[in-house]
């Protein structure tokens, strides 16, 4: 279970701020137990879709959130799924502590990312490492792929662990 339910609401304020219209379609990259999703449902979104590689945690989402049934729910790795969608079938990409776990090896899933999402958000960890988080700026690294950067601060929450998380959103400037 998420303990810090708080963040969900940060990032969903921060796609909110995107202004995207209620069908716009949007897809979370470790999508875990469905908090955000759920979150961005209850808030009237209808094109949603979801991506975690833990079997586990997609069943617990189904079984805590039977309203994301219609939606599509994928079970594989974020890179995966990022490099078989068409160029510009996102409105926007999320992120929540996901990005930060892609391995150096798969770095090129950013310039897929940036190719399928007309916006990304992105809430993670820049300077953790250890063997399975891997630092990294995501300001230079979205910027580098044609967004512009249109916030950029560390997480505004009660919970101390999550201030070390940085909260980054960004636009695509060219088609």
């Amino acid at each position: 279970m998420d303990n810090y339910p708080d963040r969900t609401a940060y990032l969903c304020d921060a796609i909110d701020s995107l202004g995207l219209p209620h069908d716009a379609a949007i897809l979370e990259l470790g999508c875990a137990c469905g908090r955000n999703l759920a979150e961005l449902h209850r808030r009237g979104y209808r094109n949603l879709t979801g991506v975690d590689v833990s079997p586990g945690y997609v069943q617990a989402l189904w079984q805590l959130h039977p309203e994301l049934a219609a939606y599509s729910i994928i079970i594989a790795p974020a890179e995966q799924v990022v490099a078989g969608l068409n160029d510009n079938a996102m409105d926007a990409v999320f992120s929540l502590a996901c990005l930060m776990h892609i391995p150096p090896e798969n770095e090129w899933a950013f310039a897929e990312i940036a190719r399928i999402a007309r916006h990304v958000v992105c809430l993670e960890h820049e300077t953790a490492s250890n063997r399975l988080a891997f630092p990294r700026d995501y300001g230079a690294i979205f910027t580098a792929l044609g967004f512009t950067e249109l916030r950029s601060e560390f997480c505004n929450t009660d919970n101390a662990h999550m201030r070390e998380y940085r909260l980054r959103i960004f636009r695509k400037e060219r088609p």
